[in-house]
């Protein structure tokens, strides 16, 4: 009978840290399948008898499936672990060849590089979006110490403007001021729209990020709907490497002794007080795997053996604790 391990993950974030707990087999899992490409068709090569195949419908859309997931996983570590000062949008005019994915995924690549090459403390994460005539463009978030001289950006004379919808929310700032008397402003209503004359592939604006909340939203709810239309093993977002990641530590918590089980049984976990003091965010019984949340303050405090308290951490607390001042009716009145 094959016996399984417990393992516990932590993603540890700014303020929380998500916890997975899984079984895993003790024999090492041997692949028996791998993609290949031949001529820039991907093909299912059989490591067992050499032979290969093309991914069938279902093994394409499952594939498909598992690749969003892991770009949505990616897209909101990084959203949730680094601030952005501004929101860019770039496009490419028709001298560029902007009908050709691969083209014009080379000049931003190569304008990013150009970028950190040339100012180091820049950070970005980008996203392409499909015009109307199937061309692409990109939205890019970015920080620096100073991108309004780094890039080169200049005032355009207009502003952000929510009912400005035939204008793609932009206006003049006279427009603006003539008509936002008595409607309810959006926080981005108002902000300098600029351009980054360094950039020299088309057209280009950039906007302050008011709210960190409300762009990370946007962002990954324009994600989770543009990304299952997205082409199979096509490139879906890009960043760069100085971003921060969120911490990643395993833990064994029992070794080679264990057949999978519903975790509600699993003893281990139950001792466990990062699992005991945490808010359950997801359970799947089918393939025994659990997610929990627990904040960091609370973390810290399990890692200082404060959580559970005992009797002898509560009598050392109390002692701790500065008595209060004794006052006299004279020193009251």
């Amino acid at each position: 009978m094959t016996l399984f391990n417990l393992k516990r993950t932590e993603m540890i974030y700014r303020d929380r840290t998500v916890l997975s707990y899984y079984f895993f087999p003790d024999e090492p899992f041997e692949r028996k399948h791998k993609p290949i490409d031949i001529n820039g068709y991907r093909y299912k090569l059989s490591l067992e008898t050499g032979e290969f195949r093309p991914y069938d419908k279902r093994e394409c859309e499952q594939s498909l499936n598992q690749s969003v997931n892991r770009s949505l996983r990616k897209i909101n570590q990084l959203l949730e672990m680094n601030d952005f000062e501004f929101f860019f949008t770039f496009t490419f005019d028709e001298s560029h060849n902007r009908s050709n994915d691969d083209y014009v995924y080379y000049l931003i690549g190569k304008y990013f590089k150009n970028v950190r090459k040339q100012h180091s403390d820049i950070s970005y994460f980008g996203v392409p979006e499909r015009h109307e005539d199937n061309c692409l463009h990109f939205h890019v978030l970015m920080n620096g110490d100073d991108l309004l001289s780094e890039l080169k950006m200049v005032d355009s004379g207009k502003v952000c403007c929510h009912w400005a919808t035939f204008k793609n929310g932009i206006c003049s700032k006279e427009y603006f001021e003539r008509t936002k008397e008595g409607r309810e402003l959006n926080l981005t209503d108002g902000l300098p729209v600029y351009n980054v004359t360094s950039y020299k592939y088309g057209f280009s604006t950039a906007t302050l990020i008011a709210s960190r909340e409300a762009c990370n939203f946007y962002v990954k709810k324009y994600v989770e709907k543009a990304l299952g239309s997205t082409d199979l093993f096509k490139r879906r977002f890009f960043y760069s490497k100085n971003l921060n990641l969120p911490q990643i530590n395993s833990t064994i918590l029992s070794r080679g002794n264990l057949s999978t089980k519903p975790f509600k049984y699993c003893s281990e976990i139950i001792n466990d007080p990062l699992y005991s003091n945490s808010k359950l965010l997801f359970n799947c019984s089918n393939y025994n795997v659990m997610h929990c949340e627990i904040s960091n303050s609370v973390r810290y405090n399990i890692a200082r053996g404060l959580i559970p308290l005992s009797d002898d951490h509560i009598v050392e607390l109390l002692d701790s604790l500065e008595k209060p001042q004794q006052l006299s009716y004279d020193d009251i009145f």
